[in-house]
């Protein structure tokens, strides 16, 4: 059985919605993912990054290839989007690999789970919406848990911008 994993999308740059729809296809259509659920979209304020606001959602995916090559595969997307700087640059995609199953992995260039996922609100509200079943492997605490611990101690306020249909299009095309 293939592991489920959660990644944290972003986009601050150019049709910010398009771009997030086309981050998940390129994923799908590479063979790395297959969507299976997703969560609704928000807006946020850039937080230590250039640019305008940000489209921010979740996504929980079949995971298709190991975390180091689904890694590869979302910098890949990325860069097919147009991102060409690091760090603080705006960005047309940023693709985060939130959780990959319950693993924890701290190397060179993959730490897993990802470390910045329950210190921003603009990934924990999402990620409450899709897996608040799910236990964080090192809190130990189900993911709604953390929600209500610290979404509002943690970042810029979210707007809602649309629920989960804004990923309609894609190969996925809902939950399953």
């Amino acid at each position: 059985m293939k592991p489920e994993a959660l990644l944290g999308l972003g986009s601050n740059l150019g049709d910010r919605l398009r771009n997030l729809r086309s981050g998940i296809a390129f994923l799908e259509a590479g063979g790395a993912v297959d969507s299976v659920r997703y969560s609704s979209l928000y807006a946020s304020e850039p937080v230590e990054c250039e640019g305008g606001e940000f489209l921010n959602a979740v996504v929980a995916v079949r995971a298709l290839v190991s975390a180091k090559e689904l890694l590869e595969a979302a910098g890949r997307a990325e860069r097919n989007a147009g991102r060409t700087g690091t760090g603080g640059d705006a960005r047309p995609l940023d693709v985060d690999i939130l959780y990959y199953g319950d693993l924890v992995v701290r190397e060179q260039g993959l730490t897993l789970p990802h470390p910045g996922r329950l210190e921003r609100a603009f990934v924990l509200v999402p990620l409450g919406e899709v897996c608040g079943e799910v236990i964080d492997p090192e809190t130990g605490r189900l993911i709604h848990q953390e929600v209500s611990r610290r979404a509002e101690k943690v970042g810029p306020p979210l707007r809602l911008v649309m629920g989960s249909q804004w990923l309609k299009g894609c190969r996925s095309g809902g939950v399953r």
